[in-house]
């Protein structure tokens, strides 16, 4: 019994060693499959903003500036208060004289210095424009804007209990300063986030 056993054991071994050590040629290619169904296109994005995934920006070309050193942004809908509270806002303003694109709140330079402060109320963005001695540019001498871009990364930092954490556009900018982006450089903003300048 242990012969026939240990003879149906190589007969087995030499039938699985013959078909694996054949080889032949490769026959033609199969028919080519079916093509799928087209999927369907996505809806068209909102006019003037410009996004990518968590990355919204909306442009307001040619601003005016208020009665005084102030100019408000209408940003009705877009700036509620868990935007506020919750995600980074990034704010840049282009001017006409210069070209130049200057990060806000900050100083910005149009043959001299000025700050722009930042403030933001749900539904508007203000921006209010100050001499280097703290006092408010007088309206004859506010510069003329192209256009104010603001930038707004959402929060994707959430709590094991679905709650955002306590500082989301800290984090927010603590990996954008991490992967070497500079949030005062528009144009490293617009690269890292592949957004048009």
């Amino acid at each position: 019994m242990k012969t026939i056993s240990k003879l149906m054991y190589v007969i087995l071994l030499t039938v699985l060693t013959v078909f694996v050590s054949c080889k032949g040629e490769m026959g033609p290619a199969g028919p080519a499959g079916k093509d799928g169904i087209d999927g369907k296109d996505g809806a068209d994005g909102q006019d003037g903003v410009d996004g990518n995934a968590n990355v919204q920006t909306y442009i307001y070309n040619n601003p005016a500036w208020g009665l005084g050193a102030g100019m408000d942004i209408d940003m009705t809908d877009i700036l509620t208060d868990s935007v506020i509270e919750n995600d980074a806002i990034l704010t840049y303003v282009k001017h006409t004289a210069q070209g130049l694109i200057n990060s806000i709140p900050g100083s910005v330079w149009n043959g001299n210095y000025r700050d722009y402060a930042v403030f933001l109320h749900t539904n508007d963005l203000q921006i209010v424009s100050l001499e280097m001695d703290g006092s408010f540019t007088p309206h004859a001498n506010l510069w003329a804007i192209d256009w104010v871009k603001v930038v707004i990364i959402e929060s994707t930092n959430i709590t094991d209990d679905g709650a955002k954490s306590l500082n989301p556009q800290q984090e927010i900018l603590y990996n954008l300063d991490k992967a070497g982006v500079d949030v005062n450089n528009y144009y490293q903003v617009m690269d890292y986030y592949g957004l048009e300048y």
